[in-house]
C-alpha cells in the first residue's frame, strides 16, 4: 500500500475498484485542516517562482488550487507521458479542487511524478533563503531522474504502441526494466502464469541457445543444413586467413558469391554479387571491419529478398524488399529515366524507390550500375530491372510490399517449423526466392538469415498483441478476493477455513501487516499444505509468473485505503456483517468492479 502525506496533501495508490473510483490510479487529496489554508496561501505567494528557483526548466500557468498545481507539475515532469483525471464517486466530490483521482497508462511512473511534485511543493513553500544547497541538489537530482525515466520508457516507438494497445484493452502490465536491452524497456504483459515477458518484438519464448545460433551466420547455416532446411552453400574463413585461402574458398563456392561477417547483423559488412578475385579481396577487407571471429563466403542464389515475420510461433507478415531500381523502356537512357519522379507501378520507364525522390548519379549508384555492366548512358531493354543502389546496412529507401495474402499454406508451415527448430518464438526470417507465392516444396527458396531481434512498425503492435493474447482472459489467471468486514476478524473466523476449501489449489496472498494475526489465529491452518504469500504491494504476486490461481485475503481498512488489490476479479467474497455506512461503501466498490470494461461481472459471495 502506497501512501504519502504532506502538510497540505495526501497521496494514496488505488490498486483496483474502490469507494473513490472504478479504476486503479492515484488519489490526491487536500487534507481539510485549518493549517493547510495558510500553507496554500504561502505556496500561492511563492509559486511558481519558488519551484522555478529549484527547477528552472519548468513552466507554469497561474495556479488555481493546490491539487491542480501538483497535477500540472507532475504532468511536466514526465512529458510526453499523459496523465488524466478520472471521475470520483459523487459523495466524495466536495470540490474537484480538493480530491483528484489521477490515472495514466504508465501507472508507476505517474505515481512517482506525483510524489516528486509533492517534494518540490514542500520545498517551494519555504522562503528561498531557507533552502540549502544539499536540498537543491536533491530536488534537481529527483527531477533529472524522473525525466530520464520518462524519456527512456517512451523512446522506443514499437514499445509505446504496445503500451497504448494494452492500456486500451485494460490488459494488466508492468515495467520490469526501463532499459533492458539495446535501451528498450522490458514489460510483463498479463498476470500470473499467463503473463508474458516482452521487449520490443521479443518475448519469453525466445531461448538463449536459439539466439546464439541465429546471431552466428556460420552456426546457423550448419544447424539448418543438418535439419534439411534449404540454405546456400557456405565456407567459413577465420579472420586473418591468407588471400590464397580466401580465393580458394570463393572459387570452390563459385562466382558470383557473397561475403558476410559471421557475427554481425543489419547488413553490416555484407557484399553481394562478387564476380572475381579482386572484388572478393575488397569485400573481405570490408567485412573484416565488422567481425571478431571471421566471415563466410556464400553461394549467390537468385531471387528477391523477403522477410517472414514470426510472432509467438505464428506468421504475422510476409514482405518483399526491393532495393531502389528502375524498369527499362527500350527507348530512354538510364540517366533520362532517373530524371522522372518515382512511381508505385512496375510499368516500363518507372523509377521505384522507398525514398521521396529518385537516386542521384552518385558514386554508389555508378558503382552499382557498373557491377551490372551498365552506364548512365545505356538504354535498358523494355521491362528489364536495373538496380540503382544496394545498401544492405541502410534499407530506408527500399520498397516494402506485403505478400501474406497470396502465399501458399506450405510457406506458413515452413516459417512456423523454422521458429520451432531454432527455439525462437519471435524471429525475422530472411529468404531469397524468385517467386514467394509458389509452394515451398517447389524448391527455389533459400534461408539466408534468421534475425533473433527484429524491428516492426508501431502499426503492427495491435496484431502482435492479438497473437500473444487472443482475448483478455488469456492474459489473466483466476483471481478471488475475500474481504473481512473489520480489522482483526481473521482470528475469530473459524468458518473461513471451510468456506475457502474449494480454492485449495489457489495461492493465498495477504498484506504483510496481517501476517502475525493470520498465522497465530485459527485461520493459520489454512497455510497447511497450501502456498501462502505475504506481499508489500499486490504487484509482487500479480506479476509472479509461477502463480496459476490467486486468492487475496484483505481486511476492511485495506479496502477503504486502497480498494481491491486488483482490477481483475472473478469472485468477490465478503466475510462478516456490514454496518449501514459499510454497506454504502461496499456498494460503491461493487459498482466500480461491475463497470470494469475488461472483466466479466464478478460473483459476490456473502458469508455472514
Amino acid at each position: 500500500m502506497t501512501s504519502v502525506k504532506w502538510r497540505t496533501f495526501q497521496l494514496r495508490e488505488l490498486h483496483g475498484p474502490s469507494l473513490f473510483t472504478a479504476e486503479a490510479g492515484w488519489l490526491l487529496e487536500l487534507i481539510p485542516e485549518a493549517s493547510c489554508q495558510e500553507a496554500w496561501k504561502q505556496l500561492q505567494r511563492r509559486s511558481p517562482a519558488g519551484i522555478l528557483s529549484l527547477i528552472p526548466n519548468l513552466t507554469f500557468r497561474t495556479p488555481v488550487s493546490p491539487t491542480q498545481l501538483c497535477l500540472q507539475l507532475a504532468a511536466q515532469l514526465i512529458t510526453p507521458v499523459a496523465i488524466r483525471v478520472v471521475p470520483t464517486a459523487v459523495h466524495l466530490q466536495v470540490s474537484s479542487d480538493q480530491v483528484l483521482a489521477v490515472q495514466s497508462g504508465w501507472h508507476e511512473l505517474c505515481g512517482d511524478a506525483l510524489k516528486c511534485s509533492l517534494m518540490l511543493l514542500r520545498l517551494a513553500e519555504r522562503p528561498p533563503m531557507s533552502i540549502g544547497p544539499a536540498e537543491r541538489r536533491i530536488a534537481l537530482a529527483a527531477y533529472d531522474q524522473i525525466r530520464s525515466r520518462a524519456a527512456q520508457l517512451t523512446s522506443h516507438a514499437f514499445s509505446n504502441a504496445v503500451v497504448d494497445c494494452v492500456s486500451r484493452r485494460h490488459l494488466p502490465f508492468t515495467v520490469m526494466d526501463a532499459s533492458f536491452a539495446y535501451g528498450v524497456p522490458l514489460f510483463q504483459l498479463g498476470i500470473g502464469s499467463r503473463g508474458r515477458l516482452v521487449s520490443s518484438t521479443s518475448i519469453d519464448g525466445d531461448s538463449m541457445i536459439g539466439g546464439h545460433i541465429c546471431q552466428n551466420k556460420e552456426k546457423l547455416n550448419s544447424f539448418l543444413s543438418a535439419l534439411g532446411f534449404p540454405v546456400p552453400r557456405q565456407i567459413f574463413l577465420a579472420k586473418g586467413c591468407s588471400q590464397k585461402q580466401q580465393i580458394t574458398a570463393a572459387r570452390s563456392i563459385g562466382y558470383p558469391c557473397v561475403v558476410k561477417p559471421c557475427d554481425s547483423g543489419q547488413g553490416l559488412g555484407v557484399t553481394v554479387n562478387i564476380a572475381d578475385d579482386d572484388a572478393l579481396l575488397s569485400a573481405i577487407e570490408n567485412a573484416s571491419s565488422f567481425t571478431k571471429k571471421g566471415f563466410v563466403v556464400e553461394q549467390h542464389v537468385p531471387g528477391h529478398y523477403h522477410r517472414l515475420v514470426v510472432v509467438n510461433h505464428q506468421l504475422l507478415r510476409v514482405l518483399r524488399l526491393d532495393p531502389p531500381h528502375l524498369i527499362g523502356d527500350g527507348r530512354r537512357t538510364i540517366a533520362d529515366i532517373l530524371d522522372l519522379q518515382p512511381v508505385e507501378s512496375n510499368c516500363s520507364g518507372a523509377v521505384i524507390t522507398g525514398a521521396a525522390s529518385p537516386p542521384r548519379l552518385t558514386a554508389a549508384v555508378l558503382a552499382c550500375l557498373a557491377q551490372q555492366g551498365l552506364t548512365p548512358e545505356d538504354v535498358a531493354p523494355s521491362g528489364e530491372r536495373v538496380v540503382l543502389q544496394l545498401d544492405l546496412a541502410d534499407r530506408s529507401d527500399w520498397v516494402y510490399r506485403e505478400c501474406l495474402s497470396g502465399i501458399d499454406p506450405s510457406l506458413e508451415r515452413f516459417a512456423i517449423d523454422l521458429s520451432h527448430a531454432v527455439s525462437m518464438s519471435n524471429v525475422g526470417i530472411d529468404l531469397l526466392s524468385p517467386d514467394i507465392l509458389k509452394p515451398i516444396y517447389g524448391g527455389e527458396f533459400w534461408i539466408v538469415e534468421i534475425n533473433p531481434v527484429q524491428r516492426l512498425h508501431p502499426a503492427w503492435a495491435e496484431k502482435a498483441i492479438d497473437i500473444v493474447f487472443p482475448d483478455n482472459q488469456s492474459a489473466r489467471i483466476p483471481v478471488q478476493v475475500c474481504v473481512t468486514t473489520r480489522a482483526g476478524l481473521w482470528s475469530e473466523l473459524r468458518q473461513l477455513c471451510e468456506g475457502l476449501d474449494p480454492f485449495s489449489d489457489y495461492t493465498i496472498a495477504l498484506p504483510v501487516r496481517l501476517k502475525a494475526e493470520f498465522l497465530d489465529g485459527p485461520c493459520g491452518q489454512l497455510a497447511a499444505g497450501r502456498r501462502l504469500v505475504f506481499y508489500g504491494h499486490p504487484r509482487e504476486v500479480l506479476f509472479n509468473r509461477s502463480i496459476a490461481a490467486l486468492l487475496f485475503l484483505i481486511d476492511w481498512p485495506q479496502l477503504l485505503q486502497s480498494g481491491l488489490p486488483t482490477p481483475w476479479v472473478d469472485q468477490l467474497h465478503l466475510v462478516g456483517s456490514l454496518q449501514p455506512i459499510q454497506q454504502q461503501h461496499w456498494q460503491l466498490v461493487l459498482e466500480g468492479l461491475k463497470s470494469g470494461k475488461d472483466v466479466d461481472e464478478a460473483v459476490v459471495v456473502n458469508s455472514s
